[in-house]
């Protein structure tokens, strides 16, 4: 899958964290060189890109799909397995709001009609790329990353044993 779990609205949906995703790890682990695979002399860091949302990448207002023990155990074990073999992992987390004003979306299924430079009450001079341009991160899935991380940091340290999914 290039690094993209199969897909979330699949018929029937695979959530990110569900053991149909682990081939991309073991793939990671077990068919690279420190991290890297290596074909034809050109090299590619083995990656998995996870949302942390269970059937969407981007929906608003929406909670952490990995919400159960089970599913944080996998993510820290996933994220563990990952280091070990060098590769990396990147977690989509939904935004609060999806445009440059930071309008709070009346629902999940919110989306702006207007583009930054259609929108006539911004300024296109100030319309820029600079990662806050996009909106604000959803605090819960701030929260669940922290979370993991932090319980990945233990596991490193010895402060935690790894969990064993």
């Amino acid at each position: 899958t290039g690094g993209h779990p199969n897909p979330l609205r699949a018929d029937p949906p695979t959530p990110p964290y569900s053991c149909t995703n682990e081939p991309m790890l073991d793939s990671i682990e077990n068919q690279t060189l420190s991290g890297y695979f290596d074909v034809g002399g050109k090299k590619s860091l083995g990656h998995m890109f996870l949302p942390t949302n269970k059937d969407s990448w981007n929906r608003l207002l929406q909670l952490p799909g990995w919400d159960s023990q089970l599913r944080q155990d996998r993510a820290v074990e996933w994220m563990y397995r990952l280091k070990q073999s060098g590769g990396a992992i990147t977690w989509n987390s939904p935004m609060a709001t999806n445009n440059i004003n930071n309008r709070v979306p009346v629902s999940a299924d919110y989306k702006p009609t207007n583009t930054c430079a259609q929108d006539q009450e911004v300024d296109p001079a100030s319309c820029v790329a600079d990662g806050g341009a996009w909106g604000i991160i959803e605090e819960t899935h701030i929260e669940w990353l922290q979370n993991i991380t932090g319980r990945l940091n233990d596991v490193l340290t010895d402060a935690e044993s790894l969990p064993e999914g």
